[in-house]
């Protein structure tokens, strides 16, 4: 269906009074749903995600779930790559990541990501959905989540080793 030019001037006047209200609303929610790029794009502006690095890569990273490893077996791989324990908050017992509230990271700079092992499908983030990691990886505004081990969760040496390249290869994360 294509407008006439009544029609038109009418919707960019409504348009306007939306985006006015709700600017920062929506792009935060382009940015989460991965549709951001395309946004800019069709407004002009393809290059400026470009000229930009992740702005949450230097957050902290939340570890969460049962560990097969001490945390400080964990801030060693993390020192392997160059990050200070200091970047990290951790939650490594099953009943820790029951209680923890993860909302907190939810549309906050202050987060780069979120490192997932072994946990309760119950907790404090779980909401509407049928477990916490469910919540974290599918609502809006949460870091990006990656599940540590291969063949169901885990976290060893391994697999720590794993997700933490893997988020700094992805620019997620940075030095």
């Amino acid at each position: 269906m294509k407008l006439d030019i009544n029609e038109l001037l009418e919707l960019e006047k409504d348009v306007k009074s939306v985006l006015d209200d709700n600017l920062e609303r929506i792009i935060i929610n382009l940015n989460a749903s991965d549709n951001l790029g395309v946004f800019l794009e069709m407004i002009g502006m393809s290059g400026y995600l470009n000229s930009k690095k992740n702005a949450y890569s230097d957050g902290t990273i939340i570890v969460i779930g049962q560990s097969d490893i001490s945390k400080d077996k964990i801030i060693g791989v993390a020192k392997e790559f160059g990050l200070a324990k200091d970047r990290f908050e951790f939650y490594l017992e099953y009943e820790d990541a029951k209680t923890a509230n993860l909302r907190k990271t939810q549309w906050s700079s202050n987060y780069s990501c979120i490192l997932v092992g072994p946990m309760p499908h119950s907790g404090e983030t779980k909401g509407d959905f049928s477990s916490i990691i469910t919540e974290l990886e599918n609502a809006d505004g949460y870091p990006p989540v990656v599940r540590m081990g291969k063949n169901g969760l885990k976290i060893s040496k391994t697999s720590f080793r794993e997700a933490v390249k893997c988020v700094l290869d992805k620019g997620i994360v940075t030095v």
